[in-house]
């Protein structure tokens, strides 16, 4: 099939990349931060691959590529043979003669497979087939050979490792020293007895502790060593490990524990297994993560240990077989390939736990049946006797059954013809080898076949994108092609991870063009064979053409991946790289968009749906995001223990990814025509005229991506060339002295994720460069000859603009020199570096700028040095976003996660730098008196300073003059920024409120100026109440003036909301007096706090009356507070007169007065006069039943009509007061239903119209009662009033 007819089908066959951008923060991004932000996406993308534990969820899915001849697989073959060495024959004569013992092995931490024949011992290097060295110092045959860590502080720094030797009766230590490639083996002295134990098995964690096992039990013995030999020890001896005291700690597993604890009298340990079983130890692994250690023995038990760090050996379980399988048939796993009577395992496995934190071990059974194995956590807390529930199979992984080739569905087999496989029977050995091979041995008569399988990341992440629910455990298996019978196993290469986390450390595919391929040798009784890892790009090299079974296995995005890695590595065959350039450019489908009600870009207001991307740009965000995910989290600059500053990445390691990535741009460069949105409409990533149809949007979209990627890998080149540059030559040491400490602060901090995105770190990489720059012009070399090894490495690192300010720096050196000797030549000098400096002011760092303005100032040049520190700190923030910075009120916090934050220190730093030029000027001419150059001088500076459009500089010279005691200047100022800096300083300093209004009312001002005022007497200010009032006065003032017509509204709300406030500040001002003056205050202290509480801040009107005048019974003072609120309930003004005349009767009283109701007529003619316009409170319909009753009750001596009189007094018209005596006398309500209470109101409405006609006689303003009252209406008094004062009345009516 070709590879045009393949396009769609490649197309479908993934799930594409939905571009969203729906946050106006992404859309705003410039295109450096946005691409950065992309490949962190993918980069994350990559490391959430599934853990151990959800991938083998669907384990029992026999889910295998698969087929027992590795040349049906074709270009998907696991592994291939890349190298074979036969055993020199004296090696292979004296391992097949029958009249030696002999044993072979690996020992991949030096390199060196081994052999035994007796009690000699040779190695040699597998990696070259040479270096032979043998070992015969021992008498006695030996047994088994191991490695292992020396103890620290143990031996030499040249000792690495110790060999490990057992033979019948003794163990014992060899040093191990490897100088260029030489082994060379030393004796330690280091020896035990053994005799009786049968040593078969050793092994150590990588701590140094050596632990053995025993082929003739299950004991566990610690061999012992130090430096040197104690009171009752020698240098090196054994402990037992293991004794009846672990039956405490050890669970019951199918009468285990009864065997333990039912120890018959006199018999050890190991005697009661011999007696019961004859159970032996099989294999030793130890787990160096958790410091656990497990056998296995020959009746297919396992038990685990834990390992303390201060040399515990504790909480011991033990997992039968049986227990295993009981365990498996609770999973629905049926016991077909598990069966006890015919079925046994073979190795144990553990998982570390950077691999997976719920998976601790695995076992593989004589069928290649793998057991995944999980242990509780108190199993390594060493609290006492551990939990019951120990070890436990959580799933099991079948071998394949059938054939199954790439690009074809899974098969159709029942589940019960998938668990009968018996492609794996009678294996006898297995290994696990990072990240996810597993390697089974399968005896034969002639030779041993060896079955690989390793974990196939591509196929989980393609079905798992995005995630929906547990992924399938998908792997690619077959045999490899081997003679002889297997002997060891071992990796050649470091290990191969992805993460070292469980999340995503399966995942070959995020490291696979970085990380060498993994390789292994397979040691048999007939030589070493190599093999290599088929990575999954490397697959696609193989299959040219023949591109299907890749795009239904891996998708689009991979496949993409892979082509652009081949067609792009100048290190590929010119062939190949055509093919995979076809495959990139033409597979890659087309943008779109997804039709779905979601809203993408910045033009999203066009259409709906989301921009689903091409599989070009996925492959180019996953290759790019790959090639920089090992140092993406990393720190660039790291010190070593002597303080000494170095980069923390390799050269070796950056020149390989700077190879790939040069490769990788000149691909792009050479094929930009031919991927579609690669050539956009701008250089920025942005277009100016929005997209119209949905082609258009979403290829917009394309080139939006595409570019901010594309620009993004320009930089990361050119990041890691300067990375380069400050490895090399010990440049990274020259510069730093040239460097500020917070920038070398900032240095160690930085990661190459922030290094790669100018806008995170500008001003830090400026200084480097500054600091490289520098410190070879220190050296002799010329400015021009680094700044072009800086502009052509790393362009962006070294503008034109940089070079220009670093020729400024040279200009003012060169006048330097020439202080002394040419005056004219420094004056040329200085001047061209004044030039070249303000054409550069926005690329100067502030080490330079304080260098260049020093320099300035010591040549008088004032005004210039003023103008080139204004135009740095203009030009380093262009977009003014410190001003924002400051507004926010972040200045301080110091959180150092606001990228302003930097622009805002620099522009300070830059003003300050003003401020001392400034202080120096003003200096100078007081200490000279008058000069009028030092007076020119002074004139030009605050020309450039006033001159000035920077509001932030503004902000900061009058914050500069009112810490000179210089703030009232600012009333002279007729700049746009004095009013903005005092509104904004007036919120928290007092001076400076009062100031502003003033400086309202000198420009005129009114409105503002009673704003500002009202603010004052409103504001958290320590100022006293009589201030406030003052303030307010002053604010009624400004309102009451003439209205300019545009503010004539504001000027009547402003002069309401003033007088308002004023009304209750004075309320506040008579409840303060009363509490100064009230003589019921026993405390005197709690009086001062109410003092202090009432003479500060302007209280709420509530809070006047709920906490003061209504408790304290200050009642014409409630009255206020119930006419400035305009309070209408009744009953609680009603109360509040009920309590006034009660306090009036009771005055009198104290004052032993014969006549109280004279206190309460006093009260209600000045409370009448107070209120009387307001009727709610001065309400005669309510107050005149009132106090008629109060004179019912206590009116004895009292003067007749004082009622009336008061009333009268205070201001109620006559006609109204009788009306409220005449209808009180109708309803005739108690107490006025009896003769004594209607006489009483006769007489009050007799005297109301006697004292009408008196005072409507000669007055124009009050009527007579002639007008409104006839005689019959006062025909119901005569019986209740004396008879002659009834016909006086009477006799007016007439």
């Amino acid at each position: 099939m070709s590879l045009s007819t393949m396009s769609k089908q490649v197309a479908t066959s993934s799930k594409p990349m939905i571009a969203s951008s729906s946050s106006n923060t992404a859309s705003n991004l410039s295109p450096v931060a946005l691409g950065n932000k992309i490949i962190s996406q993918y980069i994350q993308r990559d490391a959430q691959f599934p853990e151990l534990d959800r991938i083998i969820q669907q384990s029992s899915v026999n889910d295998y590529i698969f087929s027992p001849d590795p040349e049906s697989l074709g270009a998907f073959i696991p592994f291939e043979r890349t190298e074979t060495l036969v055993l020199p024959d004296i090696v292979f004569e004296q391992y097949n003669s029958t009249e030696c013992y002999t044993r072979m092995g690996l020992l991949p931490e030096i390199n060196r497979a081994w052999i035994s024949v007796d009690n000699r011992l040779f190695f040699w290097n597998y990696l070259n087939g040479e270096d032979f060295l043998s070992f015969d110092s021992l008498d006695q045959t030996i047994l088994s050979v191991s490695l292992a860590k020396p103890k620290p502080d143990t031996f030499i720094s040249s000792v690495e490792h110790l060999l490990l030797i057992s033979t019948p009766t003794q163990f014992v230590i060899i040093a191990i020293s490897i100088v260029d490639g030489e082994l060379e083996l030393f004796d330690t002295g280091m020896s035990t007895s053994i005799q009786g134990l049968h040593v078969g098995h050793i092994c150590a964690l990588t701590s140094g502790r050596i632990f053995i096992g025993s082929a003739s039990s299950t004991d566990i013995w610690e061999i012992v060593y130090k430096k040197r030999e104690g009171w009752f020890s020698g240098k090196c001896y054994k402990v037992c490990q293991t004794s009846s005291s672990l039956s405490h700690y050890m669970p019951s597993f199918d009468g285990i524990s009864a065997i333990f604890s039912s120890k018959p009298e006199g018999k050890s340990l190991t005697d009661l297994f011999h007696h019961k079983a004859a159970e032996y130890i099989i294999q030793m692994k130890v787990d160096n993560t958790r410091s656990a250690l497990y056998t296995l023995s020959n009746k297919s038990t396992i038990r685990a240990y834990s390992i303390g760090k201060k040399g515990e050996f504790q909480a011991m379980y033990s997992y039968t077989y049986r227990s295993m399988v009981t365990h498996s048939q609770l999973l629905n796993v049926p016991a077909v390939l598990l069966d006890p009577y015919k079925v046994s395992l073979v190795s144990i496995h553990p998982i570390p736990v950077q691999q997976s934190q719920m998976i601790n071990l695995v076992a593989v059974t004589s069928t290649g049946v793998r057991l995944y194995m999980r242990i509780s956590r108190s199993f390594f807390s060493f609290q006492g006797e551990s939990s019951a529930s120990g070890i436990q199979v959580v799933q099991c992984r079948f071998p394949p059954n059938s054939t199954r080739l790439p690009g074809r569905p899974l098969d159709s087999d029942t589940p019960a013809a998938r668990l009968t496989s018996t492609v794996l029977k009678s294996s006898v050995a297995s290994y696990l080898v990072s990240p996810g091979y597993f390697f089974d041995v399968v005896s034969g008569e002639t030779k041993d076949k060896l079955f690989v399988s390793v974990l196939d990341a591509g196929q989980i992440l393609s079905r798992n994108e995005p995630p929906v629910g547990p992924p399938i455990m998908s792997e690619i298996a077959s045999f490899l092609d081997i003679e002889g019978f297997v002997q060891d196993i071992a990796v050649i290469t470091p290990p191969y991870a992805s993460s070292n986390t469980p999340q995503g450390y399966m995942n070959e595919l995020a490291s696979q063009y970085v990380l060498p391929a993994p390789k292994i040798v397979v040691l048999t009784n007939t030589g070493l064979y190599y093999y290599t890892r088929r990575m999954p790009f490397q697959v696609l090299q193989y299959l040219g053409t023949d591109i299907r079974p890749f795009s239904m296995l891996y998708g689009r995005k991979e496949l993409c991946s892979a082509a652009l890695s081949i067609a792009s590595s100048s290190a590929t065959d010119i062939s190949l790289q055509d093919i995979a350039r076809r495959v990139y450019l033409e597979m890659g489908g087309r943008p779109h968009l997804k039709e779905d009600g979601l809203v993408v870009g910045s033009h999203a207001g066009n259409f709906d749906g989301e921009a689903v991307l091409s599989g070009r740009f996925e492959g180019l965000a996953t290759f790019l995001s790959r090639l920089v995910r090992d140092i993406w989290k990393r720190k660039v600059v790291v010190t070593t223990p002597s303080n000494k500053f170095v980069t923390n990445i390799p050269l070796s390691i950056l020149r390989d990814i700077q190879l790939k990535l040069f490769d990788l741009d000149e691909f792009l460069r050479r094929n930009a025509t031919f991927i579609d949105g690669m050539i956009g409409p701008s250089t920025d990533g942005s277009i100016a005229i929005p997209p119209t149809s949905t082609e258009e949007t979403a290829l917009f979209e394309e080139h939006r991506a595409l570019y901010a990627v594309t620009s993004l890998l320009t930089n990361i080149r050119e990041a890691l060339d300067f990375v380069t540059i400050l490895a090399e030559n010990q440049n990274l040491e020259k510069c730093l002295p040239y460097v500020s400490e917070n920038a070398k602060s900032n240095l160690l901090k930085l990661t190459f994720e922030e290094f790669f995105d100018p806008t995170r770190n500008g001003l830090l990489v400026r200084e480097l460069v500054s600091g490289v720059v520098d410190s070879h012009i220190a050296s002799g070399y010329s400015v021009d000859n680094i700044t072009d090894i800086l502009r052509e490495r790393c362009g962006s690192f070294c503008s034109a603009g940089d070079a220009l300010v670093f020729k400024a720096l040279e200009c003012l050196h060169k006048a330097e020199s020439y202080q002394k000797t040419d005056l004219d030549l420094k004056s040329q000098w200085l001047q061209e570096g004044v030039r070249v400096l303000k054409r550069s002011g926005d690329t100067i760092s502030l080490s330079a700028l304080k260098a260049t303005t020093s320099e300035l100032v010591k040549f008088g040049n004032l005004p210039e040095a003023v103008d080139v520190i204004l135009t740095a700190a203009h030009g380093h923030d262009r977009g003014n976003q410190a001003l924002g910075y400051f507004f926010e009120g972040k200045p301080g916090q110091g959180t150092g996660t606001d990228n302003r934050e930097s622009l805002y220190d620099f522009r300070i730093a830059c003003y300050n730098m003003v401020f001392e030029i400034l202080d120096k000027a003003g200096k100078d001419l007081e200490s000279v008196g008058d000069s009028l150059e030092l007076s020119r001088i002074q004139n030009e500076v605050f020309k450039v300073v006033f001159s000035s459009m920077d509001e932030l500089f503004h902000y900061c010279y009058y914050d500069w003059l009112v810490s000179m005691d210089l703030a009232d200047r600012l009333l002279e100022f007729d700049s746009p920024f004095v009013a903005s800096y005092l509104e904004k300083n007036a919120v928290t300093s007092l001076y400076q409120a009062d100031l502003l209004w003033r400086y309202f009312a000198k420009k005129e001002d009114s409105l503002k100026a009673s704003q500002q005022l009202l603010a004052l007497a409103s504001s958290d200010f320590d100022l006293s109440l009589e201030d406030r009032i003052e303030f307010l006065s002053r604010a009624r003032g400004f309102a009451s003036g003439s209205w300019p017509v545009g503010q004539r509204q504001a000027m009547s709300d402003i002069y309401r909301t003033v007088q308002e406030t004023l009304d209750i500040a004075n309320i506040q001002a008579d409840i303060l007096l009363e509490v100064q003056a009230d003589k019921r205050f026993a405390d005197e202290e709690k009086r001062q706090g109410y003092i202090e509480q009432l003479n500060k801040r302007i209280l709420p009107i509530s809070d006047l009356f709920n906490l003061y005048a209504d408790p304290f019974g200050y009642g014409e003072i409630c009255l206020a507070i119930f006419q400035t609120s305009d309070f209408r309930r009744t009953d609680e003004i009603m109360r509040c007169w009920e309590r006034i005349i009660s306090k009036a009767h009771s005055q009198a009283n104290e004052d032993n007065s014969p006549e109280p109701y004279q206190y309460v007529a006093s009260a209600i003619r000045h409370l009448g006069e107070r209120f009387r316009l307001t009727e709610f409170i001065f309400s005669s319909d309510r107050l005149v039943p009132m106090l008629e009753r109060y004179q019912f009750v206590n009116g004895s001596g009292s003067a007749p009509g004082w009622i009336v009189d008061a009333f009268l007094d205070a201001g109620v018209v006559h006609e109204q007061l009788f009306r409220v005596i005449d209808s009180l006398f109708d309803r005739r309500e108690h107490p006025f239903d009896e003769t004594a209470g209607l006489r009483q109101l006769a007489q009050d409405a007799v005297h109301t119209v006697e004292r009408w006609f008196s005072d409507s006689r000669g007055s124009a303003r009050i009527g007579s009662p002639l007008d409104v009252l006839n005689g019959a209406a006062l025909k119901k008094y005569e019986p209740y009033v004396a008879a002659d004062l009834f016909a006086k009345i009477m006799r007016r009516f007439t």
